[in-house]
């Protein structure tokens, strides 16, 4: 889809702890591995439909969200995952959701959100993640947000055909 299909696209994991952002990692890479809490992040190259994509899946644990700028620079795409069970700590979520959009480095890149965990019955809906993620708020960004469950790959392959099938450019707000 892009002029240079060798060209990797930087794709930025995030969300705080417990949402499965690992987990959903290597489900897209089709592997099977035992995660473990990420302590810094874990850096796994993705091809999907002729696009090759860098996943940058960044540690939500402690004070870690600290440090996520850090790994902004040349960012392409943002994949936010929620976990849709956590009424708690939405709150918090959305805190660092809104923390990384405001980033300068991160202005022209595309947002995918992935409410995981849809698979439970305690799932907060879609509409739900909508408003307790303030995401009418979101304005000048192409952006999707998408049911998953990381657990069964369910909406993982929407997401990622999503992110494909973009074009990115210098300049995606215009």
């Amino acid at each position: 889809m892009w002029s240079s299909p060798e060209k990797e696209h930087k794709v930025v994991i995030f969300g705080i702890s417990g949402a499965g952002k690992t987990t959903i990692l290597y489900k897209i890479k089709e592997e099977d591995v035992e995660v473990l809490p990420t302590t810094s992040f874990n850096l796994e190259p993705v091809t999907f439909k002729d696009v090759n994509f860098s996943f940058w899946d960044l540690s939500g644990q402690g004070v870690s969200h600290v440090l996520w700028h850090k790994y902004l620079h040349g960012t392409k795409a943002l994949m936010f995952v929620v976990d849709s069970t956590d009424f708690e700590r939405m709150p918090e979520a959305k805190e660092r959701l809104w923390m990384i959009l405001e980033s300068p480095e991160v202005e022209s890149a595309i947002l995918l959100i992935f409410a995981n965990k849809q698979d439970l019955p305690e799932a907060r809906s879609i509409l739900e993640i909508f408003e307790d993620l303030d995401l009418k708020n979101l304005k000048n960004r192409k952006w999707k947000l998408i049911g998953t469950s990381g657990t069964t790959g369910d909406g993982l392959s929407e997401g990622i055909g999503w992110l494909a099938s973009k074009k990115f450019t210098k300049k995606m707000n215009s």
